[in-house]
């Protein structure tokens, strides 16, 4: 066996133990994949029934189906300290070279190892997929100078939207909005990753 080959197989093995400890609950493949199929299929876009319906203020992308399905989910099995509401929620894959990349393309890669510190608030979905859990957003989070204050679930800061309290207010702009396009748009930016995903909740199906 070459040396390279050996080198490949221990960061292979380096980057499998990151990724478990990136998380602290697993997801299940069928909740993914229902998720999946629901942001396809339930059309978000403007002018859609979905759009229409909604009062249109900050958060009212949350209340989509394809994200009420996984927030209820986080709900019913985080182990963390339920410190605030789960909201939104954003699927990262990884991409072979100790990165992840995120499901919305506008995201960059991201190294795995600055994960670990916000495992309390990620679910994993086999060895190669993690979904990230938002607390819900909320107009008290915002203050003039940096925007938006964005957390996790288990209420670490995350970062900042530098969106207008006006854009936020009329639903402008809103980050839930990010987890719909990345999860409407993952069977076709990761078809790999998807049929590993779909093999497996197939296979739940049947037990």
């Amino acid at each position: 066996m070459s040396y390279a080959v050996v080198s490949d197989l221990v960061d292979e093995e380096r980057h499998a133990q990151q990724h478990r400890k990136n998380a602290s609950v697993e997801l299940p493949a069928q909740v993914f994949v229902e998720a999946i199929r629901l942001a396809e299929t339930i059309d978000f876009a403007p002018g859609s029934r979905f759009q229409e319906s909604a009062i249109r203020t900050l958060g009212s992308f949350e209340l989509h189906p394809a994200l009420l399905l996984l927030s209820q989910w986080w709900e019913q099995n985080r182990v963390d300290g339920r410190l605030m509401k789960c909201g939104y929620a954003m699927p990262w894959v990884a991409s072979g070279d100790g990165r992840y990349r995120c499901g919305c393309h506008q995201v960059p890669n991201e190294s795995m190892a600055i994960f670990e510190r916000w495992a309390p608030s990620i679910a994993s979905v086999g060895n190669q997929v993690i979904v990230e859990f938002y607390a819900a957003q909320t107009i008290d989070a915002f203050n003039e100078r940096e925007g938006l204050v964005i957390y996790h679930a288990d209420g670490q800061v995350v970062g900042h939207s530098g969106a207008s309290r006006e854009a936020l207010e009329s639903g402008d702009h809103d980050e839930a909005w990010y987890s719909l396009l990345a999860l409407a748009a993952f069977r076709e930016r990761f078809p790999s990753a998807y049929a590993v995903i779909a093999l497996e909740a197939a296979q739940r199906s049947l037990e």
